[in-house]
């Protein structure tokens, strides 16, 4: 807050920025969801890219790490 009344912001100014940002977005991912027809997008995945429903013997599970980073490969072999 320091920063933003040192540059000469107004809080409250941001504030209502931030929250009409926040409410457009929500707006684009609604729109966004009613524009895109998901099943079409399944169809095309399945038929055209081969795509797999998943099943426990697709799915491998990694421990927690200290670093919590996960290095992901497949073996193609």
């Amino acid at each position: 807050i320091q920063y933003i009344k040192k540059k000469g912001y107004q809080f409250e100014t941001l504030k209502e920025l931030l929250q009409t940002k926040v409410t457009h977005n929500r707006d684009k991912v609604a729109s966004l969801k009613n524009d895109i027809p998901f099943d079409d997008i399944k169809i095309k995945a399945y038929m055209e890219l081969s795509m797999i429903t998943p099943t426990e013997k697709n799915i491998i599970r990694f421990n927690k790490s200290d670093t919590q980073v996960v290095h992901q490969y497949v073996d193609t072999k």
